[in-house]
């Protein structure tokens, strides 16, 4: 066979052998799910995925870094490869994807990075470090502005609990508010049989606080409705269930 022919014949392998693998790709619906779905900077995640062709190494992008590397099992899945979130990352939307290196097959998911406050002093521990924070620092601060405020019919003492872009607060006036927290515009507000003074907890889309009224409410963090209330076992000053009560200079506006 001459030189020419073999070439030729060649060719004609790699392109049969391109096919293939175009076609294997293609056959599958590639998709990839991220644990949690939000997170602070500096921390890590966990990405799992399926649809892509077996034995295949597919690169892990946050954005646009690759930073991770899975291989799939027989079936074209991959589970739980760990993805570190730049401790630069800003609070906000991102993407995280997922590539084949030999088909270029791909999947996408939204993530968000956030650095919620979620309770008193931000932990169970109550100690208030934030350990993602990448925008305040002493050279920042100085620059700090009035953003928005939004008046209750009362004073607020209550602590503000921040997650997933919402502002949770407590106020004199009986009402638990949450508040964008981008605009301050109102989300929802529930009302107490009394005041609201300390500061509320949020965990798994339940917003959790104490009244003055002697109940622990479980509201839905999304609506405001309802989930529960039940008299709390203690009601003293450093025992409520949802950590210390915080007190400030009285005020009707709740500021950021």
């Amino acid at each position: 066979m001459s030189r020419a022919k073999i070439l030729s014949l060649a060719k004609y392998v790699l392109a049969c052998s391109a096919g293939i693998l175009w076609l294997a790709a293609s056959s599958f619906s590639q998709s990839i799910t991220v644990s949690p779905a939000s997170n602070p900077p500096n921390t890590t995640i966990f990405v799992s995925g399926s649809g892509f062709s077996a034995g295949a190494d597919v690169d892990i992008y946050f954005d646009t870094a690759d930073l991770a590397l899975a291989v799939t099992d027989d079936t074209g899945s991959f589970s739980q490869i760990a993805l570190h979130v730049p401790a630069s990352a800003l609070p906000g939307e991102y993407t995280v994807s997922a590539k084949d290196r030999s088909t270029g097959a791909n999947a996408q998911t939204p993530f968000r990075v956030d650095t919620r406050w979620a309770q008193f002093r931000k932990r169970a521990s109550h100690n208030g470090h934030n350990w993602g924070e990448n925008v305040l620092s002493p050279g920042t601060a100085g620059g700090l502005s009035l953003l928005w405020k939004h008046s209750t019919r009362d004073v607020v003492d209550s602590s503000p609990a921040v997650a997933n872009g919402v502002v949770y607060v407590g106020s004199f006036d009986r009402n638990i508010y949450a508040l964008k927290a981008s605009t301050g515009a109102l989300l929802w507000k529930y009302t107490t049989g009394n005041e609201v003074n300390c500061a509320p907890a949020v965990a798994n889309g339940v917003v959790y606080v104490v009244s003055g009224d002697d109940n622990v409410y479980a509201l839905n963090a999304a609506t405001g409705a309802l989930l529960w209330n039940i008299p709390p076992l203690c009601l003293s000053r450093r025992g409520w269930p949802m950590g210390w009560c915080t007190w400030a200079r009285p005020t009707p506006t709740f500021m950021l």
